[in-house]
């Protein structure tokens, strides 16, 4: 074996494990033996964000003081964006990462081994994750991930556009202008729905109305909410960057015609944050908003005690049977 291979075979091997030295005593004798502790994995895609988080706020240093280096920087954000973009689309499942020093809880969904189902257990009354987890229990399903679904009314029904199937349940398209400080109504706002052939979209209320219209769209399930977080990779025009609005924040966003990103802040994040992290961290062409203070998400192997709230409707990831 050659010297430069025999190197490369060690480091390798002491890159793999921590060597401790355990003491046995044997007749007054001391006998140092080995010992092999698999050194943690390192998370990537949280590297990836860190460098994401950190560069972003040297080009916006750069910005306020006409300092030199922006194009540099530039580049290589453009390289990590890159990164995320391809990280994002090979994740499946849960996970909980940090994003400019908020906690996120995210769960992948992919449709060609997850079914996405919204649920009004009982219209006009309050549910919680848990009544929704012993449901799809009951009925020989695994929950994987459940989030309050978009907002209500004080009789806990959906606030807009709802569709539910097995059993059917609907109630309308919400396509007024009210001027109003209720999120719901802070334009555009949109609706996320799972097609007749299990694909999933986001669109705007303008946009989805159209496409009913014109008999484009055959939905299987939908909820409406708002506001849109990202509209055709574009943030929201209303978020204010460095705004102090912080509350809990949950939403979803489409990564490709088979991969959907849930997410909830654990702590305060104000809207333009929210949408970055779906528009970058999740390359989201489109995302939306679904309610704020009061989310909540049931993460089955991260936050498996989280089964409270109470919600009007709610959505669930299972996997499929």
């Amino acid at each position: 074996m050659k010297k430069t291979t025999l190197i490369r075979l060690i480091f390798l091997l002491l890159s793999a494990v921590l060597i401790s030295f355990v003491v046995i005593k044997d007749n007054k004798k001391t006998v140092p033996t080995f010992k092999l502790e698999a050194i943690p994995k390192v998370d990537s895609f949280q590297i990836f964000i860190d460098e994401y988080c950190k560069i972003s706020k040297t080009i916006d240093s750069i910005n306020k003081t006409n300092g030199d280096g922006k194009l540099q920087h530039e580049k290589a954000l453009k390289s990590i964006l890159a990164k995320l973009k391809l990280h994002s689309e090979q994740m499946n499942g849960s996970k909980a990462v940090i994003f400019n020093g908020v906690k996120y809880s995210i769960f992948v969904a992919n449709t060609d081994s997850d079914q996405i189902k919204l649920h009004l257990l009982r219209p006009k009354y309050k549910s919680s994750l848990g009544d929704v987890k012993s449901y799809l229990e009951s009925q020989n399903f695994k929950p994987l991930m459940i989030t309050n679904a978009g907002m209500f009314t004080a009789t806990y029904e959906p606030e807009g556009l709802y569709i539910e199937e097995n059993p059917l349940k609907k109630y309308s398209l919400d396509v007024g202008d009210q001027k109003s400080s209720f999120n719901f109504y802070l334009y555009p706002n949109g609706v996320f729905y799972m097609d007749a052939k299990n694909t999933p979209h986001i669109d705007t209320t303008k946009e989805f109305a159209r496409l009913q219209r014109l008999k484009k769209i055959k939905v299987k399930v939908a909820t409406q909410s708002g506001p849109m977080l990202v509209i055709n990779g574009r943030i929201h025009q209303a978020f204010v960057k460095g705004s102090t609005n912080y509350k809990i924040r949950g939403g979803v966003g489409i990564i490709s015609s088979k991969k959907v990103v849930f997410a909830c802040t654990v702590g305060g994040s104000n809207f333009y944050d929210f949408g970055l992290f779906m528009r970058d961290v999740f390359n989201c062409k489109n995302a939306l908003f679904l309610d704020g203070a009061i989310s909540k998400m049931y993460l089955h192997d991260i936050y498996p005690e989280e089964t409270g709230g109470q919600f009007g409707p709610v959505i669930s990831v299972s996997r499929k049977k």
